[in-house]
């Protein structure tokens, strides 16, 4: 086995059992405020984008209307 292989056997070996332990913590749970803020912040997040396509929009009708006359 030459050193290569030798040091990716090696890596794999640390990383498995290191990748299992930080997932199981992922699963915590999390407080009914935290997840309320986060959907209302999604929400938000959206309204804002909506607003900004439609502005985005409105401003290339415009230019295309100008355009045409």
């Amino acid at each position: 086995m030459s050193n290569k292989a030798k040091r990716q056997a090696l890596a794999a070996g640390i990383a498995l059992p290191a990748l299992t332990v930080f997932s199981s913590a992922s699963h915590a749970a999390v407080d009914a405020a935290i997840t309320t803020a986060i959907s209302t912040a999604t929400t938000d997040g959206s309204a804002i984008g909506a607003a900004v396509l439609g502005f985005i929009i409105a401003i290339s009708v415009f230019k295309h209307m100008r355009r045409a006359t």
